[in-house]
């Protein structure tokens, strides 16, 4: 009978687990794209609450990165980034080739909704 009670828990435990894990959802790709970013120019992506993930990088150039309606920090000059943030409300990821009169930026982006929270 005592090892019965240890099974039993270790059971539910397990179906526990597998309900949390069935759950989250699935993360969605909210744009993926290659452009030539030109100098001064912005791509600003709107944002519903939640978290996402950003990858980038930009090829001749350096670019700004922006968070609007979140507290992630702003990246005032970066020629690759690696990075989630967490928008509280309606919010926009605001990309610029901030180097005015340097050339065009080869800009590949990558903009992931998270179906859970980052850890």
């Amino acid at each position: 009978m005592r090892r019965e009670r240890p099974r039993r828990l270790a059971l539910a435990a397990s179906g526990l687990l597998l309900l949390s894990a069935s759950c989250s959802k699935p993360d969605e790709t909210i744009f993926e794209n290659r452009a030539a970013l030109r100098s001064g120019e912005g791509r600003a992506f709107n944002l519903q609450p939640g978290s996402y993930k950003l990858d980038l990088s930009a090829a001749g150039g350096v670019v700004s990165v922006e968070w609007i309606g979140g507290e992630c920090p702003r990246v005032d000059s970066t020629r690759s980034l690696s990075t989630t943030c967490r928008i509280d409300r309606e919010g926009q990821l605001v990309i610029r080739n901030t180097k005015i009169g340097a050339g065009d930026i080869d800009l590949t982006v990558k903009v992931v909704r998270l179906g859970r929270e980052p850890h």
